[in-house]
């Protein structure tokens, strides 16, 4: 007589799948990092990005035709990377500006005021990025598709989301800050008439 098989045990299975889990999840931060974060947000206006070398930021500067680009890291004379995008920026006749946040720390209303100024003056398209194109630049792409004619706070909140790498996991958590500076945004926007820029 034959021993019966054991059974499967639930406890093994589910630990197997948390195990694929989170090889897929740390999987999808990496594929942010090879693919450099890039994407279009508004079709030959805004487009977003982590942190690109000379070689890709002139690439991306030819490909969609990138008129300004937005870096939220803050000025950085000295550095490599900065001095690298300064140069390609200024070979190519594309203006580059600095606006410094922290992804740590809330945007103050003025300081809300002084980006959505920025972004509504540059010449599109225009291209943002900080240094891994989740927080701060999410917060950027959102306010300006909110900003802009027929942007909803869906559309705006898509941008500060897993898609592109943000996740805080608990509301305190060290990048949250832009979360709660959206929520923000969106309740002063709901409390009055959107402002409408191009």
């Amino acid at each position: 007589m034959t021993a019966p098989l054991p059974e499967r045990r639930p406890v093994r299975s589910a630990a197997v799948v948390g195990v694929l889990i989170l090889l897929l999840l740390g999987a999808y931060p990496g594929w942010l990092l090879w693919t450099d974060n890039f994407h279009e947000v508004l079709p030959g206006a805004l487009y977003r990005a982590g942190q690109l070398d000379r070689d890709e930021l002139t690439t991306a500067i030819r490909r969609h035709r990138i008129r300004a680009v937005l870096n939220l890291r803050g000025p950085n004379g000295g550095k490599r990377w900065y001095d690298d995008e300064t140069r390609a920026c200024r070979d190519l006749a594309v203006e580059h500006v600095d606006f410094r946040m922290s992804a740590r720390s809330e945007l103050t209303s003025e300081q809300v005021r002084d980006l959505d100024e920025l972004l509504c003056g540059l010449p599109q398209p225009v291209l943002i990025h900080c240094n891994g194109g989740s927080d701060r630049t999410g917060l950027a792409a959102a306010l300006h598709v909110l900003r802009r004619k027929g942007g909803t706070p869906e559309e705006a909140r898509r941008q500060l989301s897993w898609r592109y790498g943000h996740v805080p996991i608990l509301w305190w958590s060290s990048t949250a800050a832009m979360d709660r500076s959206l929520t923000r945004i969106v309740e002063e926007a709901e409390a009055r008439i959107n402002t409408v820029c191009k």
